[in-house]
């Protein structure tokens, strides 16, 4: 076994995944005593951690990893910043390549209260729109931090990035969920 951190090691043959590596350490150790079959999820990957490391959406890299968590745990590694949020519920996140990440949505709306710059937000919704997901379900999701200005606050932040703003429009028309 080689030794990642304390209490996380990975098995000898197991392959790097460079993308998430960095990730999934600090994930784990939030509760490194556990497999991750036997955890609560108190932490999801989130915020720039899962718009540009998970989706690989917008240009801002984060240099620390985030986790979201609804009760206050403690910080596994310094390189870390834990959000507490008491509202993160079993829809906000899902499972992609092991790793519990905020949904799009959330992880826009979570952006945006964070205060990331429109430019930013708006590159990140504008890779989310031209991945497939709806701008009404983005502006809903908005609409929960920006006190219900959700579509307003998605077609600013596009205008911030100078992306086109018939994309909102055209992500709804063809949005068959």
């Amino acid at each position: 076994m080689e030794r990642e951190a304390a209490d996380v090691y990975r098995i000898v043959g197991a392959p790097d995944d460079l993308g998430l590596d960095g990730l999934r350490v600090p994930w784990l150790l939030t509760q490194s005593r556990l497999w991750s079959y036997e955890r609560e999820l108190p932490a999801v990957v989130s915020h720039l951690s899962a718009a540009h490391t998970v989706y690989g959406f917008g240009v801002a890299s984060p240099n620390i990893n985030h986790l979201t968590t609804a009760y206050p745990i403690a910080a596994p590694l310094e390189v870390t910043q834990l959000h507490i949020n008491a509202t993160l519920s079993r829809d906000d996140w899902k499972w992609i390549d092991g790793l519990p990440v905020t949904t799009i949505e959330r992880t826009v709306a979570d952006l945006y209260a964070y205060g990331i710059d429109g430019d930013h937000l708006g590159r990140i919704i504008w890779d989310a729109l031209r991945s497939g997901i709806a701008a009404h379900s983005l502006a809903g999701a908005l609409d929960r931090v920006s006190d219900g200005r959700g579509r307003s606050v998605l077609e600013a932040s596009l205008r911030d990035c100078s992306a086109p703003l018939h994309l909102a429009d055209a992500s709804d028309k063809m949005d068959l969920g």
